[in-house]
This record gives structure tokens, C-alpha cells and sequence, in this order.
């Protein structure tokens, strides 16, 4: 009886501290963590569009250039660039990635008030992350797509299943 009691006093506790304001502090710290991301995020497209203005230079001047080396030493440049922007593509890709998995984890009662305070919908489309999810849950992982690939697939898989699966046609 006193079991019981105790453990109804601790899920009194738990349910008054989630409706009461326990959750605060923690929704000002996350807010402020999501707003740093969103600044690097934009700190890096900006470098992006700088570098694409530098591409479109380039090419300009590669379709007026007149001697062999002019071309060789932009087209290098060119392609120096394209390799940065790349770089700075993977790098906001990263960022949108943490910052996903940051506001994953708020409540969802929370997290469109706090996406809509710090003007995030251009980096959240609803649509796309459920069909994501959908996709995610309705295709499996590892597809089998052929009888002799079968034994290889499932040593890559691991846990000892090739072991124990026979496969017809050639090895």
C-alpha cells in the first residue's frame, strides 16, 4: 500500500511538473541554441552566395578570354570554386541536420511556436519531413534483390544469419 502510494505521489509530481512552467529554462536554452544554428546556417549561405557571384565572374571572363593560359588558370579557379561551394554546401546541410534533430526533441505544442518566433518555416517543410517519415517507416532498410546476392547481404547485415541461409544459383 505504501508502494502504491509513493508511486502515485511520484506521478503527481512528474504531471504537475510538465504542465507547470518546469519546462521553461529548458525551452529558453534550446530557443537560443536553435537561434546560434540558424545564424551559422545563414553565415554559410551567404558565403555560398558570395562564391557563386565569384563562379558567374569567372565564367564571364572565361568567354572573353583570348590566350589558352587565360582559360587554363580561370578554369582552374572555376573549378576551385565549384569544390568550395560544395564544401560550404555539405557544411549547411550539417547545420540544417542539428538543427532538424534540435527541434525534433521539443514538444510539439512547443516547436511551431518557437519555428514560427524565430522565422524558421523556409527551413521546415511539413510536407517533406512527414512523407520522410512515412517513407522511412514503410521501406525497409536492406532489400534483397537478388537469390544469389542473398548470403553476401546478410554477412554485410552481420549477427551469424548468413550461417544459416542457402542460396541457389552461382557464388
Amino acid at each position: 500500500m505504501k508502494v502504491q502510494g509513493l508511486l502515485l505521489f511520484v506521478i503527481v509530481l512528474v504531471a504537475s511538473a510538465q504542465s507547470s512552467g518546469f519546462w521553461t529554462p529548458t525551452l529558453y536554452k534550446v530557443q537560443e541554441r536553435i537561434g546560434e544554428l540558424s545564424v551559422r546556417i545563414e553565415e554559410v549561405e551567404d558565403a555560398e552566395r558570395h562564391i557563386e557571384d565569384q563562379i558567374d565572374i569567372a565564367i564571364r571572363d572565361l568567354k572573353h578570354s583570348v590566350t589558352k593560359k587565360q582559360k587554363y588558370i580561370i578554369g582552374r579557379r572555376l573549378s576551385h570554386l565549384r569544390s568550395k561551394l560544395v564544401v560550404l554546401n555539405t557544411q549547411k546541410l550539417a547545420i540544417l541536420r542539428g538543427l532538424r534533430r534540435v527541434v525534433k526533441r521539443i514538444p510539439l505544442k512547443y516547436r511551431k511556436l518557437m519555428i514560427r518566433k524565430l522565422k524558421l518555416e523556409k527551413r521546415f517543410n511539413q510536407i517533406r519531413e512527414v512523407s520522410k517519415d512515412a517513407t522511412a517507416l514503410l521501406q525497409p532498410k536492406y532489400v534483397v534483390h537478388h537469390k544469389a546476392s542473398t548470403k553476401r547481404t546478410l554477412k554485410n547485415l552481420g549477427h551469424g544469419l548468413a550461417d544459416k541461409v542457402k542460396t541457389i544459383g552461382k557464388k
